[in-house]
């Protein structure tokens, strides 16, 4: 979100583009809730398997954020070059 408003102050454009990344990260999280919030009866494989899903949507948090400030500022920059030398 602090990236988009950054986009957009920088432009004056709103600029979104979803990739895989974020999405499955997103998904993660979504499995990664349930088994939190799960059924204290879950079995113990399960239980195991949240500190696993926890350290890699942590570790795809940080890809994604890199992965994002490098599209934004690619974005800004053809912006910032498209509108230095205007046509006349």
């Amino acid at each position: 979100m602090i990236g988009f408003l950054a986009v957009y102050a920088t432009t004056g454009q709103f600029f979104i583009q979803p990739n895989d990344l974020g999405k499955g990260l997103h998904g993660d999280t979504i499995v990664d809730d349930r088994l939190w919030a799960g059924d204290p009866d879950m079995p113990v494989w399960l239980h195991r398997l949240w500190p696993m899903l926890w350290w890699l949507a942590s570790a795809a948090a940080v890809v994604a954020l890199v992965d994002y400030v490098r599209l934004g500022n690619r974005f800004t920059a053809e912006y910032h070059a498209a509108h230095q030398n205007p046509k006349r």
